[in-house]
């Protein structure tokens, strides 16, 4: 193999559910929305972790019919790539789930309800002005959206926007601050939600430090491109425990 449609196991991230030594290839993801460092391809997805398959041969038949979608769109690349709050259904089943992160893996599918299946938070990434006027909000996940001054001057990096991936439309904003219910998708504390308390400034480019108080009364302090706002008084979608499941 040329290593095109390939890499090699004993290269591939640490947080890939797969065997080092019992082949020596495995499926590369194509490029997209999520680098290869914090996504999965979908095929490695349906055969080892979801077992819906026990080959890329069955992968490739199940896609082909159809019968998966990512963030309500069919899709039938099984090199396709995915990440944080993508939302993966099983079409035949009914079975949805939502891409979180969890300690050791930077995501992972948690099993949702129905009813969530079509809200997706979306991280601002940056904004930039385009011709016309408008201004064009950019997500962690490759999106964007035109907005007007006005809404984008409410609109940071940093911050979260609830997408409706059926009207393909913003919900509600969920401003990066003190008080906001967020999750902590990378570093040693990946998985942890709580409430910030504090956000610290710091000097020269080093990113700003931010403190989140969990459940149980401990603190977590992590970098602010680690947290992803999920809520104000409460999470807008479901998040498990940390430590609750793999």
């Amino acid at each position: 193999m040329t290593g095109k449609k390939a890499m090699k196991r004993q290269v591939a991230p640490r947080s890939w559910p797969i065997h080092r030594k019992e082949h020596k290839w495995t499926v590369k993801p194509h490029p997209g929305a999520h680098n290869i460092k914090s996504s999965i391809p979908l095929a490695i997805l349906l055969r080892e972790i979801l077992g819906v398959a026990r080959n890329v041969r069955e992968v490739k038949y199940i896609l082909t019919g159809r019968k998966i979608r990512v963030d309500g769109r069919e899709v039938t690349d099984y090199r396709f790539p995915v990440g944080l709050m993508d939302v993966i259904e099983e079409v035949p089943t009914g079975r949805t789930f939502r891409m979180l992160p969890t300690k050791g893996r930077y995501s992972y599918p948690f099993e949702i309800d129905q009813k969530e299946k079509w809200l997706k938070p979306l991280r601002i990434k940056g904004k930039q002005r385009i011709k016309g006027g408008s201004i064009q909000v950019n997500f962690h996940d490759g999106r964007s959206m035109l907005a007007s001054r006005e809404e984008a001057e409410h609109l940071s990096p940093g911050d979260t926007v609830i997408f409706d991936l059926k009207e393909r439309k913003a919900l509600e904003h969920i401003p990066l601050k003190v008080g906001s219910m967020a999750l902590i998708t990378g570093g040693p504390k990946r998985g942890v939600t709580g409430r910030v308390v504090d956000i610290r400034a710091t000097t020269g480019t080093r990113e700003r430090t931010i403190t989140l108080a969990t459940e149980d009364g401990k603190t977590a302090t992590t970098i602010s491109s680690y947290v992803f706002p999920v809520g104000t008084e409460s999470p807008a979608i479901s998040i498990p425990a940390r430590g609750s499941w793999p």
